[in-house]
């Protein structure tokens, strides 16, 4: 990853970045790995990657830390993590600048509630096995998408 932290708008802090190597290095606890963590992960990886990128590096991250706690690879869910990065890239593009994760979180907390997604997506949808698989459209609502590479 190159470092254009210093151009963007959303920042990161030192904490998010030894946040980000604590997690790349399957350093995190699984027990406190939950909703919030992956947000802050998303934020991290946004500061610094546009969306597909982004998805490709958390995917990758995910499946070896599913690899490192023993876990099922069918835990990983394709569809909620690339509707999570878009959303995460949305409140971005629709915030104040943020120095932090934390900051960016604490301005954007609607982002906490797991079931949002649920307004995009009608649950038999992001249930299927193929929304697990693969990238599934929302059959709701869309998710807003921004053109820009970074924010």
């Amino acid at each position: 990853m190159k470092d254009i932290n210093k151009t963007m708008k959303h920042k990161i802090s030192n904490q998010d970045l030894e946040y980000l190597r604590l997690f790349e290095r399957c350093e995190i606890k699984p027990e406190t790995f939950n909703h919030l963590e992956h947000i802050r992960i998303a934020y991290i990886l946004l500061t610094k990657l546009n969306v597909d990128e982004a998805l490709t590096k958390l995917r990758d991250d995910l499946l070896s830390f599913l690899d490192f706690i023993e876990a099922d690879k069918s835990k990983y869910h394709e569809t909620m993590t690339y509707a999570w990065l878009l959303a995460v890239n949305h409140f971005m593009h629709t915030s104040h600048p943020a120095q932090s994760s934390d900051e960016f979180i604490d301005s954007n907390n609607l982002l906490l509630n797991k079931n949002i997604m649920y307004t995009h997506y009608s649950y038999a949808l992001i249930e299927s096995e193929e929304a697990r698989k693969n990238f599934i459209q929302p059959d709701l609502e869309p998710i807003p998408r921004y053109e820009s590479k970074i924010c």
